[in-house]
């Protein structure tokens, strides 16, 4: 019995030290394979879906902490969201500037005739 309550005593005291390591470590190696694919080549949808998951972790382990990890971690997060949003609008703009200029070399054409 005695055996038996200090190895509860001893999980009591570090699981939880280590599954809070763990969780902060998962959230920031899903941040940072967000970087490393974007080094390389990254398109929208893959971004989005990474950024997905990134939040995921960051907020699962951010949730009810108040700690400088987990601030800047959310901030990294913050920043790759506000990147998705950016690209999205431009990846419009651009495609809408695509349409424009088809339009304007169809009615070029119907001209060169």
């Amino acid at each position: 019995m005695k055996k038996f309550t200090l190895t509860m005593i001893f999980l009591l005291i570090f699981l939880p030290s280590a599954i809070f390591a763990q969780s902060a470590r998962k959230a920031y190696e899903s941040l940072k394979k967000i970087e490393a694919q974007a080094d390389v080549g990254i398109s929208l949808n893959d971004f989005l879906k990474m950024v997905g998951n990134a939040k995921y972790e960051v907020d699962s382990y951010a949730e009810d902490k108040n700690t400088k990890l987990a601030g800047y971690l959310q901030l990294a997060l913050l920043h790759y969201e506000m990147a998705a949003q950016v690209w999205d609008v431009s990846k419009s703009l651009v495609n809408q500037n695509f349409e424009q200029a088809s339009k304007a070399l169809k009615e070029a054409k119907k001209l060169m005739k």
